[in-house]
Parts: C-alpha cells; structure tokens; sequence
C-alpha cells in the first residue's frame, strides 16, 4: 500500500516526466513557427511575394496566406508530399511539403501565374527551413497527404479560411 507521501512523489515524476518530454517534443504549433521563421512579412527568401499569415495545423495541412508583389491577397495550404502512386501534386513542392492552392476549384481550375509563382517561392523557401530544422533535429510538423485528408475529411471542407 501506498502511501501519501509516496503517492505524492510518483506524481511528482509523473507531472516532472512530461514535462520533460513535452520541452523534448515541440507541440505542433511551435513546429510551424520554427518552419516558418523567418518567412513572414518582407524576407529575400520569397523574391517578392510576402507571407501575410500562416495558421496552426488544422485537418492535416497549414493554412498560409501570401501576397503577390502587386499585393494581391491569396491563400495555400501545405500538406505532406504523398507517397502513393495516383496521389494528386499541388501547385509547387519540395521533398517534405506539396503546395495547394486554394482557388475553389476541382483540381482542374487554371491557377494565376502569380499565385504559382509565389506558390514556388514559398515551396522553396521551406525546403531550406525543413533541411535547417532536420540538420538541427527539430521535427517538422505532421501534416496529412491530400489523400489521407481526403479520406479523413470526405466532406471537402478542408479551411475554414476561405
């Protein structure tokens, strides 16, 4: 049997263990924020474009909303690169990341020249943020394929944003 004060130190280890594992493993948040460091408002990174807004992970993806160097406000969202054959490309990518635009459309809707372009930029941008954070052993956020959200999200609603 237990006693109090027993009860008291496991707890204490307990509260003192995830603490240490919650400072070990940044929450998600704190992983877009490290991935996007750097990259919102003015930076030389985007040649031009700007991000004007990332969003927390919300059904599997970021939500980012950028500005063309005219100023015209759109929005993306980045999801993981799939691995499965027939797994649909966004606008832009790198190894880690595809980019979505979000334009309403069925996949088929012809994409501004501007906004792939900052899509690009953006995709690129966070190619070297990803390599930065891997060399450093920062884990990157965990964001859904668009086929895993698909089929976690049937619906299609994927952001609320637009």
């Amino acid at each position: 049997m237990l006693s109090v004060g027993a009860i008291a130190g496991v707890a204490a280890f307990a509260g003192a263990e995830t603490e240490a594992k919650a400072k070990a493993e940044p929450s998600q948040r704190a992983q877009v924020r490290a991935l996007f460091a750097g990259l919102i408002g003015e930076s030389e990174a985007l040649s031009g474009w700007q991000v004007k807004a990332v969003y927390p992970v919300g059904r599997g993806a970021i939500p980012v909303v950028l500005a063309t160097p005219t100023g015209e406000i759109f929005q993306v969202e980045v999801l993981r690169v799939g691995a499965g054959a027939g797994e649909p490309e966004g606008v832009a990518g790198c190894e880690d990341f595809s980019i979505f635009l979000i334009n309403h459309g069925d996949g088929s809707t012809a994409s501004e020249r501007s906004q792939g372009l900052g899509a690009r930029a953006l995709a690129a941008a966070l190619a070297g943020r990803a390599a930065a954070m891997r060399a450093a052993g920062e884990p990157l956020p965990e964001l859904m394929s668009f086929a895993e959200r698909a089929r976690a999200f049937p619906d299609g609603r994927f952001s609320p944003r637009t």
